[in-house]
């Protein structure tokens, strides 16, 4: 869908920035259906409550340990 918009008349005009975007942040299907599982594998348990992107969950996994110590890519709500 990305691809037909960019290459519309109007995408051309108004969207040239977003090849660009598309193109740095492309993700292939079997990477992302990887990272939709690695919970049900329970290789990532210890990370619960913390951020994950399936641009380095590879990182991530290999630094449970600190992550964990460092109380690191901890989710918070920041109060005003």
């Amino acid at each position: 869908m990305a691809e037909e918009v960019i290459n519309s008349p109007s995408g051309k005009l108004w969207l040239g920035w977003f090849r660009d975007y598309v193109s740095a942040h492309e993700c292939p299907i079997e990477l992302a259906a990887d990272f939709i599982l690695l919970p049900a594998g329970g290789a990532a348990d210890e990370l619960s409550g913390r951020f994950l992107s399936v641009h380095n969950v590879e990182q991530v996994l290999g630094n449970q340990d600190a992550i964990r110590r460092t109380d690191g890519l901890t989710l918070r709500l920041m109060s005003v």
